[in-house]
């Protein structure tokens, strides 16, 4: 973008960019969406991708391990066009169900939870934010980060949304 952008035209479009919210019009999203987030720490917080993915009628989140903030360089890359293939070779999206268990994620009714990713749902189901949730326990956002990555994927949430419910099915908050 830089060979190819003045710093007005830049400008022009960070501006355009910010404001436009489009989140309205997710619920209307008809394809399958697949949303890869680093698993490490990124200049895009996963508050923004698990949100995303919780307003989309049909998203998967794909967190990549290499941590990279660009999933086209290097290891990153390697790992993106995995995600994607995979993403992809399902073909017409199965059940629900059937997609956690090929994403490798254990229904919700064989999750076994840490002590930490309990505190952690609590908090989470309390609707406090990551940064509450990591000054409440005494650790960094980051570590919250990944308890909750942990905990959706072993109670196959898709955000927080799903997550809350699970606690409150299971009284837990």
């Amino acid at each position: 973008m830089r060979e190819t952008s003045t710093p007005q035209s830049m400008r022009y479009y960070l501006e355009i960019l910010g404001k436009a919210d489009i989140r309205p019009l997710l619920s209307q999203v008809a394809a399958p969406v697949l949303v890869m987030h680093p698993a490490g720490p990124s200049h895009v917080e996963f508050d923004w991708a698990s949100a995303l993915v919780a307003s989309l009628p049909d998203a998967r989140l794909t967190l990549l391990s290499s941590g990279a903030n660009s999933p086209v360089f290097g290891q990153g890359g390697r790992e993106a066009l995995a995600a994607i293939d995979d993403f992809l070779g399902h073909g017409a999206h199965p059940p629900r169900d059937q997609r956690l268990a090929l994403d490798g994620v254990r229904p919700a009714r064989e999750a076994a939870l840490t002590a930490r990713e309990l505190d952690v749902l609590r908090l989470l189901a309390a609707g406090d934010s990551n940064k509450e949730i990591a000054r409440a326990l005494g650790v960094t956002v980051n570590t919250v980060e990944r308890h909750v990555a942990n905990l959706y994927r072993k109670i196959g949430a898709r955000g927080r949304a799903d997550a809350t419910a699970y606690a409150l099915h299971r009284n837990l908050a």
